[in-house]
């Protein structure tokens, strides 16, 4: 068993039915070839994408390595200020060309650069430049928040806006925030709140805009998204259905998963199908 040889070139021998691999320092053959290097995440332990150019030589389709399980780049972002603050459970949409493309329920953090937290990298393998996400930030609708402010309003409008407003269950620093992009000052009565200011109020509220400027790159996500095409792939025992004797396992394969350990399990589970595979060939 070799460590520490960079993995030159990987040829397949129709003659001799083998595979030929050259590494930085020596010369392999063998009748069988197990691929798992990983996608392009985190490459510094290694995953540097060379594994998808192997398999591209050797006939397969890649589908595009991208960046999963990764925060969020905003554009135009005006939250850095405020990195650190976290949102629980709250209602996040996705919207791509005006259209709403999928709408979930989760955690989400603020950071210097944009949006992080379970509710954001899970979802993160469906966001693409240029999307807009949404978060709800109050459990009503618009309507229903409205009719609630205007309330409030009637009861305890002799209190300024800003203290008015903390009464809602979110950080004090997030709401002056967005009094300052709304342009509306906190320190007024809250009682003197005009319609247009309202309605403001209550659209950052409710939907919260972020512009997607891209995902964090490979350096930053947990997983690759894309890889060995699957349809080229024996599921009951992960061998090419291109080239006999030909094994791929783990992040290599276009395979990704939720946060949780399950991508850690595929690689584990893909692993142990090719190995039992080799290892009962091996016998015959």
């Amino acid at each position: 068993m070799n460590y520490n040889e960079e993995v030159k070139k990987v040829n397949y021998n129709n003659n001799s039915n083998k595979f030929e691999i050259t590494t930085s320092n020596n010369y392999y053959s063998s009748k069988f070839f197990l691929l798992t290097t990983g996608g392009k995440s985190f490459p510094k332990t290694g995953s540097t994408g060379d594994g998808f150019e192997i398999a591209a030589d050797l006939g397969h389709k890649i589908i595009e390595p991208r960046p999963a399980l990764a925060p969020v780049i905003i554009k135009n972002y005006k939250f850095k200020m405020l990195s650190g603050i976290s949102l629980r459970n709250k209602e996040i949409s996705l919207f791509r060309d005006n259209n709403l493309l999928k709408s979930w329920s989760g955690d989400l953090l603020l950071t210097h650069r944009g949006l992080s937290g379970p509710g954001i990298i899970n979802y993160s393998r469906y966001i693409r430049s240029g999307d807009i996400i949404k978060v709800k930030l109050l459990n009503y609708n618009k309507n229903e928040l409205e009719n609630n402010l205007i309330k409030k309003i009637e009861r305890e409008g002799k209190l300024n806006l800003l203290n008015l407003l903390i009464k809602y269950p979110l950080a004090q620093r997030l709401i002056e925030k967005i009094l300052e992009i709304a342009k509306i000052d906190g320190s007024i009565n809250a009682a003197h709140l005009n319609k247009k200011e309202r309605k403001e109020i209550i659209e950052h509220f409710s939907s919260l805009e972020f512009k997607v400027k891209k995902l964090a790159g490979f350096h930053q996500s947990m997983v690759t998204k894309g890889g060995i095409d699957l349809k080229e792939i024996n599921p009951q025992n992960m061998e090419s259905r291109i080239i006999n004797n030909f094994f791929a396992a783990g992040e290599v394969l276009d395979i990704d998963g939720d946060t949780g350990g399950y991508n850690l399990q595929a690689a584990f589970s893909t692993a142990y199908l090719a190995g039992i595979e080799i290892s009962e060939r091996l016998k015959r």
